[in-house]
């Protein structure tokens, strides 16, 4: 991304919305990932794509996992930005979920002018749980470019048929994820080389789960192993127990993800008719790629609660009587507590494990307007209380002309609508990073100007944290 529009990112993110939509390249995903893969081979990356690679690169159900060789693996990134860079593209996300395996997101605008995303989970020697399996070299050894149903390359290179067998046995029994339809592909790659395959189930299991396991993957008939996956994980990981080598750089990385969270917290604010729950479901339905999960809270963590974030919303916000001084007080005390005590034990947790957190509405909307939350003490001591407590990277401002609020939903009174605008204006001019949105425009425009803004703070955010660390060669 150039300079100029990164300083019209900063200045204005909705016309630098327009202007990377009219610049970028209306790529499929199939597209970026036959152009990366190309990419690797240019770079003289060994790699391969490993586990199902049916329908690739038409049909993309998820992420790609792709093995580079070990040596190779602190290239990636450097590769990875080039590639952006090259295709108009973003590198908004890097997980490293274990010791030499990193999970990638990229991001661009498809065909249609929305985001698009392709997700690698790229690895070198695989590593889970600390336990070292294969090593990058046998699982690149007899890799070939991968053949369609009529029997053509399709432009990118997979692990040979065995190696990919016990790749994918492993990772599906690891992650206790098998079902019938990746035995089905198991069985396929079994009859390959049945007799290697047997070999290598044998280097993981000992009897009798290695004579189960091969009699499954001959028979097509996964049933008994599925309903015993725990066991079979167990029998694995007693085979392959965890590295001391490894100890100290995995505990590292762990302390690492959880100090640099891979989530974001986000509050959208505006008056009522702004169009706050539109916004947010249709945001967190267009970047969900981005992220492992979303999540929609309504004003605060209700530390109370064990799972739902959401609340009742009020009907009329103002139809009841003010607080006095003393339950004032306490009431910001009581939000204090939910929103600090809350934050680290309900909030803090899900966007170090890679969730988009959207508040509709958060604390400062009492400071706009204290009559819906029956708020009658001083202005000044919530203020401070505002600035005291956890706050969203990043504030959207939902704006519009009071008559149009109006329109939509008329809670309150035109004055009160009128003043209330004003006041989001005021405090979204004293908050760093808000962004103020004109919600009086299509839904799908105020969505592609909050979509622009989340991915520009991601792909800033990842660069910077690949510029202060390396992946492992």
């Amino acid at each position: 991304m150039s300079d100029q529009i990164r300083s019209t990112i900063a200045a204005n993110p909705g016309e630098a919305c327009e202007r990377m939509c009219e610049q970028r390249s209306p790529l499929t995903r199939g597209e970026i990932l036959l152009r990366l893969t190309a990419a690797f081979e240019k770079e003289q990356i060994p790699y391969c794509l490993v586990g199902d690679t049916r329908g690739l690169p038409d049909t993309i159900p998820g992420d790609i996992d792709i093995v580079v060789a070990q040596s190779s693996l602190g290239e990636v990134p450097g590769l990875l930005l080039r590639f952006c860079e090259e295709h108009q593209a973003r590198l908004v996300q890097v997980m490293q979920h274990e010791l030499t395996a990193f999970y990638f997101t990229l991001a661009w605008t498809g065909p249609g002018g929305r985001p698009q995303f392709l997700n690698p989970d790229i690895c070198g020697d695989y590593y889970r749980t600390g336990r070292l399996y294969l090593n990058s070299s046998e699982l690149l050894a007899n890799r070939a470019l991968g053949p369609d149903g009529a029997k053509s390359a399709r432009g990118f290179h997979v692990a040979g048929a065995a190696a990919n067998f016990i790749y994918y046995l492993i990772k599906k029994i690891d992650k206790q994820d098998l079902s019938n339809r990746s035995g089905a592909y198991l069985s396929e790659q079994w009859r390959s080389a049945p007799h290697k395959n047997s070999e290598s189930i044998r280097r993981f299991w000992s009897e009798p789960e290695a004579t189960l396991l091969a009699q499954a993957a001959q028979s097509n008939a996964w049933d008994s192993i599925i309903a015993r996956l725990p066991e079979f994980r167990r029998a694995l990981r007693k085979q392959r127990s965890f590295s001391t080598r490894v100890a100290f750089p995995d505990l590292a990385r762990k302390l690492r993800r959880a100090l640099q969270p891979t989530g974001l917290m986000v509050a959208v604010m505006g008056p009522d008719g702004a169009g706050k729950s539109s916004v947010i479901d249709a945001v967190q339905a267009s970047l969900a790629p981005a992220f492992r999960r979303t999540i929609r809270a309504h004003l605060r963590p209700h530390l109370g609660r064990r799972t739902d974030l959401s609340m009742t919303i009020e009907a009329n916000p103002h139809g009841k009587k003010a607080y006095g001084e003393l339950i004032s007080m306490l009431k910001l005390v009581y939000l204090w507590v939910d929103y600090t005590i809350g934050y680290w034990l309900k909030i803090y947790p899900r966007v170090a494990r890679s969730t988009l957190v959207m508040f509709d509405r958060y604390y400062h909307d009492l400071l706009v307007d204290p009559r819906r939350y029956r708020f009658g003490g001083s202005r000044l001591l919530a203020g401070f209380f505002g600035k005291i407590l956890p706050q969203p990277q990043l504030w959207i401002f939902l704006d519009a002309p009071a008559k149009v609020l109006q329109e939509r939903k008329r809670e309150v009174s035109p004055q009160e609508t009128a003043r209330q605008c004003e006041a989001y204006r005021r405090l979204a001019a004293t908050l760093p990073g808000a962004l103020t949105v004109d919600a009086s425009q299509d839904l799908e425009r105020v969505v592609a100007q909050v979509d622009e803004a989340i991915l520009g703070l991601l792909a800033a955010r990842a660069r910077q944290r690949l510029s202060s660390s390396r992946c492992p060669g």
